[in-house]
This record gives C-alpha cells, sequence and structure tokens, in this order.
C-alpha cells in the first residue's frame, strides 16, 4: 500500500506519517520545502523516526533528512546505511558526521549540499557510491576512513571549493570522476 492520507500535517514544518505504509522512490515527497521534523507513527510497521529523522522500521537504514532542517547532524550508531538521496538537496546543512557502524553510503546521498562545508568519517565507515557528495560546492576538506575501499563514479563530482582530501589506507577503488 501506500500513504493515502497526509492531512493538514503536509503544510506545516512537521511530517506526519500515519500508520499507512509509504512507498519510497527517491523520496520526492518528503522533500517538502521548510519540514524540519518527519513524525511516525510507533505502530507503523516499515518506518520510524529518530529525533524527527526517518529511518527503516529497524533503526539500520537512514531514509530522508528533512530538507528544512538547519546546522549539522550526526547519523547515530548503529545504522549501516545511507540510503539513495536520503540529505540529497538538504542545502541548510552544515556538516555530518557518519559513525563506524555505516558501510554504505548509497549513490547521492548527500547530492546537492550546498551548505556542507564539513564530513566527518567514523573509523569503520563506509563505500561511498556514485556521486555520493556530488555538488556540495561548500565541502572544503574531506578525511576518508581507513575502512573506505571504494569511492564511486563522480563521487565529489563539481565539489568547487574542495582543497584538500585525506585517502584512508584501505582505498583501491576510485571511480571515474570521483
Amino acid at each position: 500500500g501506500s500513504v493515502t492520507n497526509v492531512g493538514e500535517y503536509a503544510r506545516s514544518p512537521d511530517m506526519l506519517l500515519y500508520n499507512k505504509e509509504l512507498q519510497l522512490s527517491g523520496c520526492p515527497i518528503l522533500v517538502i520545502p521548510g519540514m524540519t521534523n518527519i513524525i511516525v507513527a510507533a505502530e507503523n510497521p516499515v518506518y520510524r523516526d529518530i529525533g524527527g529523522v526517518l529511518y527503516s522500521k529497524d533503526g539500520t537504514a537512514l531514509l530522508s533528512y528533512p530538507s528544512g532542517r538547519a546546522g549539522g547532524y550526526a547519523v547515530p550508531p548503529g545504522v549501516l546505511r545511507v540510503s539513495a538521496g536520503a540529505f540529497a538537496g538538504r542545502s541548510a546543512l552544515t556538516d555530518v558526521t557518519i559513525p563506524g557502524s555505516v558501510t554504505s553510503i548509497e549513490s547521492g546521498a548527500f547530492w546537492y549540499c550546498g551548505g556542507l562545508t564539513n564530513i566527518v568519517f567514523g573509523p569503520g565507515a563506509a563505500d561511498i557510491g556514485t556521486g555520493a557528495f556530488a555538488y556540495c560546492t561548500g565541502l572544503t576538506s574531506v578525511v576518508i576512513g581507513n575502512a573506505v575501499t571504494s569511492i564511486g563514479d563522480g563521487a565529489f563530482n563539481e565539489c568547487t571549493s574542495l582543497t584538500n582530501v585525506v585517502f584512508g589506507a584501505g582505498v583501491t577503488n576510485i571511480g571515474y570522476g570521483a
């Protein structure tokens, strides 16, 4: 099934997902300007929110960060995957900390985050997908941890302010135009 009624919350800074299943396809329904929280009913069988951010029910996949939330964000320990498009276009996001539990940052996860200036990867963190940080024009420095083995095509494409990249010892594949 899919969400059949979002109600009055669709126009407020918070978005309430009723206990219906939401079909995500690039999360377009969740890119609502000014939205600062995504709230999921506790009885929802598929999704949950952690601090107003949308996750899989088991909390291992970060699915969508509210488009209107400003400042930094620390992905909680225990998250294994940052889904494709989860932070895409979140221009008010300034910095992000990715814990060592994350093993995959999917394609376009942080695409077009123009305000993002700093990324901190935990010691075990993630392979970086195609275009994962593309068009993050404010990004100046990236330190890639030793556990990262693969950086996808165009991962940092058009990061025009990026002047410093430190590669960890584990990187064995750097994609085209990364």
